[in-house]
């Protein structure tokens, strides 16, 4: 009777250490799927920083009525 419990209790424990890992593994998983999100996110946000600060620049440019040297001298990338 006694082997029989002990065998048991070591069963059941070797039972819940094996779906404790299974969780503890799917739960890293979880975490490296959103740190990867985080990621993907930050960098969309960058592009879109990007993005509307070249679609001002360009909006700048058509309605300033000088000329594409004329704008690229006062800025200064231009000298004579």
């Amino acid at each position: 009777m006694k082997k029989w419990l002990s065998s048991l209790a070591f069963a059941l424990s070797v039972v819940f250490l094996w779906l404790f890992k299974r969780e503890q593994s799917k739960r890293e998983a979880v975490e490296k799927e959103l740190e990867a999100s985080q990621l993907e996110n930050s960098a969309a946000k960058v592009n879109e920083k990007a993005l509307e600060i070249k679609r001002d620049v360009k909006n700048n440019n058509i309605r300033d009525p000088s000329d594409r040297v004329e704008r690229m001298r006062r800025k200064g990338h231009l000298r004579d």
